[in-house]
């Protein structure tokens, strides 16, 4: 995913202009000459949108251009490095009396794309300035959840049941990349000795895909969580080491391999280091 200086957007939080969206407001840090551990200070933004609203994503199409995308159809865009954000007014949902839940944006330079709830996908060839919606089988299993942009039309997309698709002709055409959901896989493995793997859990609220186009996943309920990689044919559950439910995990280096980290409720904080065992944190 594309940010200034060519960063991901990992890097981008941590080395360039930073930001963090909470209700109607967003956290900026200015640290573009700074390491990630000395950003001290936050500087906060009034959003033009509701104080309900929650912002969820946020990508750049280059150092000045870029979107921010939250709950109540909330779709803002930047031209100054995200100290200002205004309505994108994207024509493709303009004449719907629906508030999308925009979960998930992404951009491959001038390439974007954007998924949602009530499912709807658009797609962009001119860095935003025009969006096309792509059609999908309303047989979608889950809401989407994210997505992530290659190159050359191509991008993945994953669904809160842990299905994952990938185009490489713009949206035309999308091929599974999980033979088995995530239901089938906990049913089979409840009494394997994974707590908490019943076939009522499979779903996911919480994802993150790393440059290898490996996925870790949290358990709706939070309490296991879940890896993919390219070739398998389907998801691998992990016991949590620890009483409390995970609120979210995510990757170190962009590298699932390089090391985790973990949230938990009550405010607690993990990680696994390096290649270490994936049940050890």
């Amino acid at each position: 995913m594309s940010s200034p200086d060519g960063l991901s957007r990992r890097g981008f939080f941590a080395n360039g202009a930073g930001a963090a969206g909470l209700a109607g407001a967003m956290y900026f840090a200015d640290a573009k000459n700074a390491q990630a551990e000395k950003i001290s200070k936050w500087e906060r933004l009034q959003l033009p949108v509701s104080d309900t609203s929650v912002m969820f994503d946020l990508d750049f199409v280059d150092d000045k251009t870029g979107f921010l995308v939250g709950s109540q159809g909330t779709f803002l865009k930047t031209t100054d490095g995200g100290l200002s954000f205004s309505d994108a007014n994207i024509d493709v949902t303009s004449d719907e009396d629906i508030n999308y839940r925009w979960e998930a944006i992404s951009f491959k330079g001038n390439e974007g794309w954007a998924v949602g709830k009530p499912s709807i996908m658009i797609h962009t060839l001119d860095g935003g300035k025009s969006w096309e919606r792509i059609p999908f089988s309303s047989q979608l299993p889950g809401d989407f959840l994210g997505i992530t942009a290659l190159e050359n039309n191509a991008a993945e997309v994953i669904t809160s049941a842990g299905a994952i698709y990938k185009t490489v002709n713009g949206g035309k055409n999308w091929k599974a990349q999980v033979v088995e959901t995530i239901d089938a896989t906990l049913n089979r493995v409840s009494s394997s000795g994974v707590s908490g793997a019943s076939y009522y859990s499979g779903s996911i609220n919480s994802v993150v895909r790393d440059t290898k186009g490996q996925y870790i996943g949290v358990n709706a309920r939070g309490n296991f969580y879940l890896t993919f990689k390219p070739g398998d044919n389907a998801w691998m559950p992990h016991n949590r080491k620890t009483i409390r439910r995970i609120v979210t995990m995510g990757v170190v280096g962009d590298d699932l391999t390089e090391g985790m980290w973990m949230t938990t409720r009550a405010g607690g904080v993990s990680f696994a280091k390096g290649k270490s065992d994936l049940d050890t944190q």
